[in-house]
């Protein structure tokens, strides 16, 4: 995930269109999953979840992401970028435990 969002930048992707990418690459997540993921990934520093383009509340707006049932009614509002952590992870700059660098 943090390589997609990688390779988005400076753009902010959507989770939508994360969940396709994912699914294109034979990693397919359920919403719950996606959100149990990305709620890993900003309580680590390496993302974070912005609504409308608002960094306020990313985790509530990440559960009622999971609790959706229409892609686009949330999952379209809500985008992910990385932070400088996570770049200088995909960057091979600091290793982060317990989280696998891809490429």
């Amino acid at each position: 995930m943090v390589y997609l969002i990688y390779k988005a930048r400076p753009h902010r992707l959507e989770l939508s269109q994360l969940q396709r990418l994912l699914d294109a690459r034979n990693f397919p997540a359920s919403r719950l999953r996606l959100a149990e993921e990305l709620s890993f990934l900003c309580d680590a520093g390496l993302i974070a979840i912005n609504h409308n383009d608002t960094q306020m509340g990313g985790v509530d707006w990440l559960e009622r992401f999971a609790d959706s049932d229409a892609d686009q009614e949330i999952a379209d509002a809500l985008r992910a970028k990385l932070t400088t952590a996570g770049v200088n992870f995909q960057e091979s700059t600091k290793p982060f435990e317990g989280i696998a660098r891809v490429e």
